[in-house]
Protein backbone atom coordinates (compact mmCIF):
# COMPACT_ATOMS: atom_id res chain seq x y z
CA UNK A 1 0.00 0.00 0.00
CA UNK A 2 2.81 2.44 0.54
CA UNK A 3 3.71 2.29 -2.98
CA UNK A 4 0.02 3.18 -4.03
CA UNK A 5 0.31 5.86 -1.18
CA UNK A 6 3.59 7.58 -3.30
CA UNK A 7 1.33 7.37 -6.22
CA UNK A 8 -1.52 9.23 -4.65
CA UNK A 9 1.10 11.83 -3.11
CA UNK A 10 2.48 12.30 -7.23
CA UNK A 11 -1.20 12.88 -8.27
CA UNK A 12 -1.58 15.60 -5.79
CA UNK A 13 1.73 16.73 -6.18
CA UNK A 14 0.58 16.81 -9.87
CA UNK A 15 -2.80 18.74 -9.01
CA UNK A 16 -0.52 21.11 -7.11
CA UNK A 17 0.13 23.24 -10.12
CA UNK A 18 -3.88 23.25 -11.20
CA UNK A 19 -4.58 24.74 -8.32
CA UNK A 20 -1.73 27.46 -8.30
CA UNK A 21 -3.40 28.03 -11.67
CA UNK A 22 -6.31 28.81 -10.20
CA UNK A 23 -3.97 30.74 -7.40
CA UNK A 24 -2.76 32.97 -10.31
CA UNK A 25 -6.69 33.66 -11.25
CA UNK A 26 -6.72 34.59 -7.47
CA UNK A 27 -3.31 36.60 -7.90
CA UNK A 28 -4.84 38.26 -10.81
CA UNK A 29 -7.63 39.32 -8.47
CA UNK A 30 -4.94 40.73 -6.48
CA UNK A 31 -3.16 42.78 -8.73
CA UNK A 32 -7.03 44.23 -9.46
CA UNK A 33 -7.18 45.00 -6.10
CA UNK A 34 -3.60 45.91 -5.25
CA UNK A 35 -4.80 48.75 -8.49
CA UNK A 36 -7.71 49.55 -6.65
CA UNK A 37 -5.47 50.06 -3.36
CA UNK A 38 -3.54 52.43 -5.49
CA UNK A 39 -6.16 54.27 -6.39
CA UNK A 40 -7.53 54.79 -3.11
CA UNK A 41 -4.40 55.54 -1.29
CA UNK A 42 -3.83 58.11 -4.35
CA UNK A 43 -7.48 59.30 -3.37
CA UNK A 44 -6.38 58.72 0.30
CA UNK A 45 -3.63 61.32 -0.18
CA UNK A 46 -6.39 63.94 -1.07
CA UNK A 47 -8.69 62.82 1.84
CA UNK A 48 -6.33 62.80 4.67
CA UNK A 49 -5.97 66.67 5.00
CA UNK A 50 -9.76 66.63 4.40
CA UNK A 51 -10.24 64.18 7.56
CA UNK A 52 -10.32 67.39 9.93
CA UNK A 53 -13.68 68.17 7.52
CA UNK A 54 -15.45 65.23 8.03
CA UNK A 55 -13.99 65.74 12.01
CA UNK A 56 -15.21 68.54 12.18
CA UNK A 57 -19.03 69.16 13.66
CA UNK A 58 -20.66 71.04 10.43
CA UNK A 59 -17.88 69.12 8.10
CA UNK A 60 -20.42 66.56 6.98
CA UNK A 61 -23.21 69.08 6.67
CA UNK A 62 -21.02 70.95 4.37
CA UNK A 63 -20.28 67.76 2.02
CA UNK A 64 -23.55 66.89 1.98
CA UNK A 65 -24.32 70.51 0.80
CA UNK A 66 -21.45 70.69 -1.18
CA UNK A 67 -22.65 67.37 -3.07
CA UNK A 68 -25.71 68.96 -4.04
CA UNK A 69 -24.56 71.67 -5.61
CA UNK A 70 -21.84 69.27 -7.76
CA UNK A 71 -25.41 67.47 -8.73
CA UNK A 72 -27.50 70.37 -8.99
CA UNK A 73 -25.26 72.52 -11.05
CA UNK A 74 -21.71 71.56 -11.76
CA UNK A 75 -18.97 69.28 -10.44
CA UNK A 76 -16.09 71.87 -8.88
CA UNK A 77 -13.23 70.29 -10.83
CA UNK A 78 -15.37 69.70 -14.09
CA UNK A 79 -12.95 70.81 -17.33
CA UNK A 80 -14.52 73.33 -19.60
CA UNK A 81 -16.60 75.24 -16.94
CA UNK A 82 -17.34 78.10 -18.07
CA UNK A 83 -17.91 81.66 -16.42
CA UNK A 84 -20.88 81.48 -15.70
CA UNK A 85 -21.17 78.36 -13.94
CA UNK A 86 -18.48 78.76 -11.47
CA UNK A 87 -20.41 82.14 -10.40
CA UNK A 88 -23.03 79.99 -10.06
CA UNK A 89 -20.41 77.08 -7.80
CA UNK A 90 -19.07 80.14 -5.94
CA UNK A 91 -22.71 81.59 -5.23
CA UNK A 92 -23.54 78.77 -3.91
CA UNK A 93 -20.92 78.30 -1.74
CA UNK A 94 -21.53 81.29 -0.54
CA UNK A 95 -24.87 80.21 0.34
CA UNK A 96 -23.48 77.20 2.52
CA UNK A 97 -21.23 79.51 4.57
CA UNK A 98 -23.98 81.41 4.85
CA UNK A 99 -25.93 79.19 5.61
CA UNK A 100 -23.48 77.08 7.93
CA UNK A 101 -21.05 79.86 9.33
CA UNK A 102 -24.13 82.98 9.99
CA UNK A 103 -22.30 85.64 11.09
CA UNK A 104 -19.12 84.25 11.10
CA UNK A 105 -19.08 83.81 7.20
CA UNK A 106 -16.81 86.45 5.33
CA UNK A 107 -17.33 88.82 2.83
CA UNK A 108 -14.67 88.23 0.60
CA UNK A 109 -14.71 84.47 0.85
CA UNK A 110 -16.78 84.18 -2.75
CA UNK A 111 -13.55 85.76 -3.89
CA UNK A 112 -11.43 83.83 -2.40
CA UNK A 113 -13.23 80.50 -3.60
CA UNK A 114 -13.50 82.04 -6.74
CA UNK A 115 -9.62 82.26 -6.96
CA UNK A 116 -9.33 78.54 -5.65
CA UNK A 117 -11.61 76.69 -8.36
CA UNK A 118 -9.53 79.16 -11.52
CA UNK A 119 -6.72 77.48 -9.80
CA UNK A 120 -8.12 74.01 -9.75
CA UNK A 121 -8.87 74.82 -13.17
CA UNK A 122 -5.37 75.85 -14.35
CA UNK A 123 -3.81 73.21 -12.98
CA UNK A 124 -6.61 70.23 -14.11
CA UNK A 125 -6.43 69.19 -10.02
CA UNK A 126 -9.20 67.13 -8.44
CA UNK A 127 -11.20 69.09 -6.92
CA UNK A 128 -14.16 67.99 -4.83
CA UNK A 129 -17.32 68.26 -1.79
CA UNK A 130 -14.27 67.50 0.84
CA UNK A 131 -11.97 70.10 -0.54
CA UNK A 132 -14.64 72.78 -0.92
CA UNK A 133 -15.35 72.28 2.78
CA UNK A 134 -11.67 72.46 3.68
CA UNK A 135 -11.19 75.38 1.75
CA UNK A 136 -14.79 77.33 3.04
CA UNK A 137 -13.41 75.91 6.82
CA UNK A 138 -9.77 77.12 6.48
CA UNK A 139 -11.06 80.60 5.47
CA UNK A 140 -13.13 81.25 8.13
CA UNK A 141 -10.67 79.95 10.79
CA UNK A 142 -13.11 77.04 11.77
CA UNK A 143 -10.03 74.37 10.70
Amino acid sequence: GFEEHELEDGLRKEAGPEAMDDGEELMDDGSSLADMQKELEAMGDDSVPGEPVSKHPKGNECISKVEEIEESISLFDKKGMGKDTIREVVDGMKKIADHMLGKKSKGDFADKFHETLLDVHARSETFGAVDACKVMLEHHDEL
